[in-house]
């Protein structure tokens, strides 16, 4: 009986052990996913999500080529910057909630794929991602001149989560680059095409009352880099950019 009992005792310790050390890899795996979330920035004094000159050859590579004015032309021919998904998963980094309303951009990107669906053969089923890990559209709302964690109590970093850094640019290269509101696409991992929408938060953006009869409002005080803009329209602008597509 004794002995019985010590090798029931040896097994209850061994599956103890394998909970307990399967509970430890999974509580690191989950906090180490969690962090790969969390809000980064990098301080960036180049151009690096409009201004690409393509007439000038010798300028160097990057990692990240997003398809915008004039550079669409460099990739013409390169459908990896095609983003064309029977599923859209969107996330939505907003560090100004107070600005813009969270809920309001859920409305209107998913608006605006149903109107996308009315022109196309095969409808794209459009989903909010678990995670930015899942999402292939991406839509981040944050000041170009500013981390979120060094604007408080303006920006929020509470429960915002984002894939990529941010790019923080000096306030004079923004207002050279008329940093506004921009949409592409980069590749990653096994030439993947992921779609990233981002809106500089110095912009005043405006909401709709109604999609179709409202006038478009785009006025800005250029010396500044602040303008009035019509979000809705924006968003739907720098969407189409996010598939790829070459809009004015």
């Amino acid at each position: 009986m004794l002995f019985k009992s010590s090798i029931h005792l040896l097994v209850y310790s061994s599956v103890l052990f394998i909970i307990n050390e399967s509970t430890k890899n999974f509580s690191k795996r989950f906090k180490r996913n969690l962090s790969n979330y969390e809000p980064k920035c990098r301080n960036q004094n180049t151009p690096l999500d409009q201004i690409f000159d393509y007439y000038n050859k010798s300028q160097p590579s990057r990692r990240k080529r997003f398809v915008l004015f004039p550079e669409f032309i460099n990739f013409l021919n390169d459908w990896r910057y095609i983003n064309n998904p029977e599923e859209i998963f969107y996330w939505i980094a907003n560090f100004y909630p107070n600005r813009i309303d969270s809920d309001y951009l859920h409305y209107c990107i998913e608006h605006i794929i149903q109107q996308i669906n009315t022109v196309i053969d095969n409808d794209i089923i459009i989903h909010e991602a678990s995670d930015p890990g899942e999402a292939n559209f991406h839509f981040q709302f944050f000041d170009y001149t500013k981390c979120p964690m060094d604007d408080i109590p303006e920006a929020t970093i509470d429960n915002v989560k984002i894939l990529d850094e941010l790019f923080i640019y000096p306030v004079d290269l923004t207002r050279k680059s008329r940093y506004r509101a921009h949409g592409g696409i980069h590749i990653i991992e096994n030439d993947r095409p992921l779609s990233t929408i981002k809106f500089n938060m110095q912009q005043t953006f405006l909401h709709s009352e109604d999609f179709v009869y409202d006038p478009i409002i785009y006025t800005c005080i250029e010396d500044r880099n602040q303008c009035e803009i019509d979000l809705y329209y924006v968003l739907l602008h720098e969407t189409l950019h996010g598939f790829g597509i070459e809009v004015i």
